[in-house]
């Protein structure tokens, strides 16, 4: 099969974000959709965090600190490897979404969570001062 049906038709990346998130018993055991939906909102709220921290960034028109700004693309990279070499695992070895082996893109993820909530909470409290 190729890639994209591996990616795609074989429910690979869905798999494979339940499984970071928690499967248990060699994959047989999944959490409650509860779980997962926690997770996702979770992450959806981090994001936007980020989202409203840069575009923040851009109107203040404040210069990016370059050591920061290469931290952040280094990081996104290692994220992106990590994840990159897992399905290239998947696709060489056995079509098996393992979430696991993007563990190690698990620190960026967490750094940019907290950047997130920081960006949102700190937009947030200077709206209502504002206010």
């Amino acid at each position: 099969i190729s890639l994209m049906q591996m990616l795609f038709d074989m429910n690979w990346i869905e798999t494979s974000l339940k499984s970071f998130i928690g499967a248990f018993g060699y994959m047989q055991y999944f959490c409650s959709k509860k779980v997962y939906l926690l997770a996702a909102f979770f992450l959806n709220t981090a994001l936007v965090g980020c989202i409203i921290g840069l575009i923040t960034r851009i109107f203040k028109k404040n210069k990016p600190d370059k050591m920061k700004l290469i931290f952040y693309i280094s990081c996104v990279l290692c994220a992106i490897t990590s994840i990159s070499l897992s399905i290239y695992n998947s696709f060489n070895a056995d079509f098996q979404p393992q979430g696991r082996y993007c563990y190690p893109a698990f620190l960026t993820i967490a750094m940019f969570i907290a950047l997130g909530y920081n960006c949102f909470l700190n937009f947030f409290k200077n709206e209502i001062v504002h206010v």
